[in-house]
């Protein structure tokens, strides 16, 4: 994934914007979506939580969780 100007904040990132495939198994396509649209088969969630962030860079493939607030290493819904 490429970083967003937004995403290299660091520690001052306070939330962040994922683009995932919905319906699907919450599989992360993409960063912070400019333009606003992202297609009939993604979603855009807006993750509070900046250890989420850390988790994010350290996974591939990243999968949001069914309550959209944690990156996963696994989907935990199809």
């Amino acid at each position: 994934m490429t970083e967003t100007p937004q995403a290299q904040a660091g520690p001052g990132l306070t939330m962040f914007q994922v683009v995932y495939v919905d319906p699907g198994n919450g599989l992360i396509v993409g960063l912070d979506p400019r333009g606003g649209a992202v297609g009939s088969k993604h979603k855009v969630a807006v993750i509070h939580d900046h250890a989420e962030y850390d988790i994010l860079l350290a996974t591939d493939p990243a999968y949001l969780s069914l309550d959209r607030q944690k990156i996963l290493a696994a989907p935990d819904h199809t």
